[in-house]
């Protein structure tokens, strides 16, 4: 078992990431947070069906009270709809401030989860037990948790940290194969922060291993611990994100979010050789990358609609918006540009 502590200053407590080959062998560490407590189970289709079995079992060995609630799953799923649907629910259950939320899934269900969990009688707690890559390697960690609206991605939203988090990988083995390939579309990007050996290893390899795991959660924590609210250092994780989140709209989500990351790097490392400030062939080299792990690497279908979304970047300010850029690899900083220049980059994109 591998584990990774966040110390983050938004609460009194540390909390734990986990990494395991199966959850069995941390029913006892789990079972410490649900004893005592209803626990609302947030959910999707995409999760598998050994995960909610083991969780099942959990709390039915726990004596918890609990209820499951499954979302269709999808981008979509991030709506005031769903949002409200949840809150009901835990109305109807009689959720109090000491009860729990657990999100089993991906992304969607963290961001969704996590943030009925903050706006829920102004936040109860919450763990997530993410089931996909991309979720084990970013966005169960860090409490950014939040929905789409008009289009836009996470534009409401809140931080609320986790109270624990477990990857159990053997869940990554029913995994469909392109939301593998979304996981490692985002572990590209912290390979492009860190220029870590154990990451780039990984992606040629096509390889997912706990260390894999470890190293994306340790580089995030390392940021989240310096700027828990995103006003700084934090900001280097939007590395890729800035086009990718314009990229993935664009597409009407219908792109992963992996897949967009992975276009919104190639773009902004564009972006950066041509005003001078990353190392010429860098944006080659990410593309090698990016095409050996057979992700989409055209962003062309998507720069001329990408347009209108990043005028509502929530980094967009005075007609100029803040992107992540490299000088090299493992060499991150941070830059305005004038969004008349990132518009630009997506025209010479068509």
């Amino acid at each position: 078992m591998l584990k990774v502590d966040y110390d983050v200053n938004t609460r009194p407590d540390k909390y734990s990431v986990l990494i395991d080959g199966s959850i069995e062998g941390s029913f006892d560490a789990l079972i410490c947070y649900v004893r005592g407590r209803k626990v609302l189970v947030l959910t999707d289709k995409g999760a598998s069906d050994a995960a909610l079995s083991d969780i099942v079992k959990l709390l039915s060995g726990a004596n918890a009270e609990f209820f499951v609630h499954t979302l269709k799953g999808g981008e979509s799923v991030k709506s005031f709809e769903a949002l409200q649907a949840i809150i009901s629910e835990l109305i109807e259950h009689s959720f109090t401030r000491s009860d729990l939320i657990i999100n089993l899934g991906g992304g969607v269900v963290g961001d969704l989860g996590g943030f009925a969990a903050s706006v829920y009688m102004r936040g109860i707690d919450h763990i997530n037990i993410p089931t996909t890559l991309l979720s084990m390697i970013d966005s169960a960690m860090g409490g950014k948790t939040g929905i789409d609206h008009c289009g836009i991605k996470n534009i409401v939203g809140a931080f609320h940290q986790p109270k624990f988090v477990l990857c159990a990988v053997n869940y990554l083995n029913s995994l469909p194969e392109r939301e593998l390939l979304s996981g490692f579309g985002e572990a590209l990007k912290y390979y492009c922060i860190s220029a870590s050996t154990v990451i780039l290893s990984c992606l040629l390899q096509r390889s997912v291993t706990p260390e894999l795991i470890e190293e994306c959660c340790i580089i995030k924590r390392d940021h989240v611990e310096a700027d828990v609210l995103d006003g700084g250092k934090r900001r280097i994780l939007n590395l890729g994100h800035t086009y990718g989140h314009a990229f993935e709209a664009a597409s009407g989500f219908s792109l992963t979010h992996g897949e967009a990351v992975a276009l919104g790097l190639i773009a902004e490392l564009r972006l950066g050789e041509r005003l001078g400030i990353t190392e010429i062939g860098t944006s080659d080299a990410a593309l090698d990358i990016v095409s050996k792990l057979g992700l989409k690497s055209d962003c062309s279908p998507y720069a001329e609609s990408a347009e209108e979304y990043l005028k509502h970047d929530k980094k967009n300010a005075s007609g100029s918006i803040e992107f992540a850029f490299i000088r090299r690899f493992g060499e991150p900083f941070l830059k305005r540009v004038p969004i008349d220049a990132a518009a630009d980059l997506l025209h010479s994109l068509k």
